[in-house]
């Protein structure tokens, strides 16, 4: 059976940001990262055969930056963003 989640995570402290490089995801059943508040930054990782890549928590709002990432067979959501319209929410892909 297939691990729900890769990787989750919640605000770093003394809320710095949360950084993933050269990193591999497959087939996880829910999202390769659930997160909230991490300032997530991702370089060069692979997001294989999964149905949501990044999941943002309903209700938080995150600062998130992708780049150079691949992202093969996704079924539902690259990234899921909940609170979309907070001021505080910032995508850079």
């Amino acid at each position: 059976m297939a691990d729900v989640t890769g990787i989750l995570t919640d605000k770093t402290s003394p809320a710095w940001q949360f950084t993933l490089i050269d990193s591999e995801f497959q087939g996880h059943g829910e999202a390769a990262i659930r997160e909230h508040e991490a300032a997530l930054t991702l370089i060069r990782d692979t997001f294989r055969d999964v149905p949501i890549a990044i999941d943002i928590d309903p209700q938080y709002y995150d600062q998130l930056w992708v780049k150079d990432n691949r992202f093969e067979n996704i079924s539902s959501s690259v990234v899921v963003i909940s609170s979309e319209k907070s001021p505080h929410q910032r995508d850079r892909f």
